[in-house]
């Protein structure tokens, strides 16, 4: 990562986190932030309220995204680590439900990432260029 990137890191990984809150949220499932402290620490209950959601993320270095359905089943997560850029997503439950859920947000990752590697650098014209591209898979599962 060069110097001119630097600037940028927070800022990739909010659009491509946010994508990916935005996408777990569009097809109907609860998030549920636990930012790594005890159990009575978890950020927030189970929700659909985008601004909660967001509200909770990037408190820390990381955070893991619990994804729920509609009847409070713990179907899995995304872990999140801060400070890596394009890849933030670091992991999560390896099914196909977890694998279209995180396309978008991998889409956004890999054309970020690319971006870099072609120019050594990402900058603010890219930034606006990302932004203006953000999309969704309509073909989503729906959450029961």
């Amino acid at each position: 990562m060069t110097q001119e990137t630097i600037p940028y890191v927070h800022l990739i990984e909010r659009q491509i986190v946010t994508l990916l809150a935005d996408t777990i949220l569009q097809a109907g499932y609860l998030i549920e932030v636990d930012n790594g402290g005890d159990d009575d620490e978890i950020a927030l209950a189970p929700t659909a309220e985008r601004s909660v959601v967001m509200d909770a993320l990037f408190a820390s270095g990381y955070d893991t995204l619990n994804v729920y359905d509609n009847a409070g089943n713990r179907l899995g997560f995304f872990y999140l680590i801060y400070n890596l850029g394009a890849y933030v997503i670091s992991n999560c439950t390896g099914n196909e439900l977890f694998d279209r859920l995180a396309r978008p947000a991998e889409v956004l990752s890999r054309k970020i990432e690319s971006w870099v590697d072609e120019a050594g650098y990402f900058d603010q014209e890219m930034y606006t260029e990302v932004n203006a591209d953000l999309t969704y898979d309509t073909a989503l599962p729906q959450a029961a």
